[in-house]
C-alpha cells in the first residue's frame, strides 16, 4: 500500500508540473560533463536561479514545490523525533533533548564512534540535490573523518564539519560495532585514504567502485555490512520531482543523497540540527 501511495503522490507531481519545468529535461547531460567543483558551483548557481525565477513567475509551480517541500520538511522532522526515542548513545532519559537542539555549541562530537555516519550542509559542489544535508563521511576516530571530497577519498581532519553548518551524526542499527569497524577497514582498504580513489562526479553512477562521491562512499560502506541506507524515501522522490520534473525522480532513485541516507531506517541519529 505504501508504495502504490508513494507511486500515486509522484505520478501527480510529474504530471501536473508546469510545461517550463521541462527545462530541466538537460540536467543529467550537465552534472555528466562537470569535472571539478568550480563547475559543480556554477552549474549549481544555474540552476538555482532558475528555480527561483520559476518560482517568482510560475504560481503553479511555486505552490507545487512549497507543498513538496512541506512534506518533506514534516518527515525530516518526525525522523529526528523517532531517532530522539530509539537513541541509545550516551544519552538518558534527563537529557534525550539534547538530539533534537540546533545550536552548533550542544552537538556532542565526544559521543561520535569509529564508524558513525556523518552529514553537514556544507554549500559545496553540486548540492543542488540537498533539502537539509549536502556531504555526508564516516568518523575514522582520533578527530578524523573519512570522507570523499573534490581531492577523492580521504580522511581529514574534523575540524571541517565544525563550522557552523548544520550537522546530523549517527549510527548504524542492528550491526554491532565490530561489525562496523570492519566495514570502515574494509573501506578503507579498498579505497585508500589518500585520494587514490578520485571523487565520482557522476552522481547517477552510484553502483560504480573507480570513483566516489561522498554520500555513496557511506553507502558502499554499508553495503559491505549487507545494509542498505539509500532509502529512497518517497518524500524526498518527491521533493526533487516537484522541483525538476521527471528529472528529480530520476535522480532520487538512481543516485544515492545525504539526504536520503539521512532518511534510511538503517540509521539512528543521536544528533540532528
Amino acid at each position: 500500500m505504501r508504495k502504490i501511495f508513494t507511486g500515486a503522490l509522484i505520478f501527480f507531481a510529474v504530471t501536473l508540473l508546469p510545461l517550463s519545468a521541462l527545462a530541466f529535461d538537460k540536467l543529467p547531460e550537465q552534472i555528466s560533463q562537470v569535472s571539478n567543483a568550480q563547475e559543480a558551483q556554477e552549474l549549481a548557481k544555474e540552476i538555482s536561479e532558475m528555480v527561483e525565477q520559476r518560482r517568482a513567475t510560475d504560481p503553479a509551480y511555486a505552490r507545487k514545490l512549497a507543498r513538496a517541500e512541506a512534506i518533506a520538511a514534516k518527515a525530516f522532522a518526525e525522523k529526528r523525533l523517532g531517532d530522539a526515542a530509539l537513541n541509545i548513545r550516551g544519552m538518558d532519559l534527563e537529557n534525550t533533548e539534547m538530539t533534537i537542539q540546533s545550536s552548533q555549541s550542544s552537538v556532542p562530537w565526544n559521543l561520535l564512534w569509529v564508524g558513525d555516519v556523518m552529514h553537514i550542509n556544507n554549500k559545496k559542489f553540486l548540492n543542488i540535490y540537498s533539502m537539509y544535508y549536502s556531504h555526508s563521511g564516516i568518523y575514522n576516530g582520533n578527530n578524523t573523518v573519512y570522507e570523499s571530497v573534490e581531492s577523492g577519498v580521504r580522511v581529514l581532519p574534523i575540524s571541517a564539519w565544525q563550522q557552523g553548518q548544520p550537522v546530523a551524526l549517527g549510527y548504524t542499527r542492528n550491526r554491532s560495532h565490530s561489525q562496523v569497524v570492519a566495514a570502515l577497514n574494509w573501506a578503507k582498504n579498498t579505497y585508500g585514504t589518500d585520494g587514490q580513489t578520485p571523487y565520482n562526479w557522476n552522481y547517477l553512477n552510484k553502483t560504480t567502485d573507480s570513483a566516489l562521491y561522498c554520500s555513496q562512499l557511506v553507502w558502499k560502506m554499508h553495503q559491505y555490512m549487507g545494509v542498505n541506507v539509500d532509502s529512497n524515501h518517497w518524500s524526498y522522490s518527491l521533493y526533487l520531482t516537484a522541483r525538476y520534473g521527471a528529472v528529480g525522480t530520476a535522480f532520487a532513485y538512481y543516485a544515492v543523497a545525504p539526504d536520503e541516507i539521512y532518511l534510511s531506517d538503517e540509521i539512528v541519529y543521536f544528533f540532528a540540527s
